[in-house]
């Protein structure tokens, strides 16, 4: 669907597949329909960070926040992996897996605001 260089387009090449919706699902059709979370969202997000930061699992996370004036109001958060998935059709690496919103105490909501899909 798209590939997103992190470091301002200038590093790592991210992958943004259609992929599928549900639980279990993954790529951009997974964030949409199951964390209304928008495909520009996650482009800004991985073009805004320099390089993803390894996870535990072997994924990584790129994020950003929204600040107001009491403090972080809202994070954004895109989850890629870098080798090939079960879900990949192809030997390229499986890409985004998922992403999401976390409020201001740092917890999981279950669909982004709306405003974060216009905002950024």
């Amino acid at each position: 669907m798209d590939i997103m260089k992190d470091n301002a387009d200038k590093g790592h090449a991210v992958w943004i597949r259609v992929g599928k919706a549900n639980p279990r699902g993954f790529g951009y059709t997974h964030a949409f329909v199951d964390h209304n979370l928008y495909e520009e969202p996650m482009l800004v997000v991985i073009y805004n960070n320099s390089h993803g930061l390894k996870q535990s699992n072997g994924r990584y996370l790129y994020g950003m926040y929204f600040k107001g004036p009491r403090g972080v109001k809202q994070f954004v958060e895109v989850y890629e992996q870098r080798t090939k998935g079960s879900g990949s059709p192809d030997d390229h690496p499986m890409g985004v897996v998922t992403a999401f919103c976390r409020n201001a105490s740092y917890q999981e909501e279950n669909k982004c605001p709306e405003w974060v899909n216009t905002s950024l």
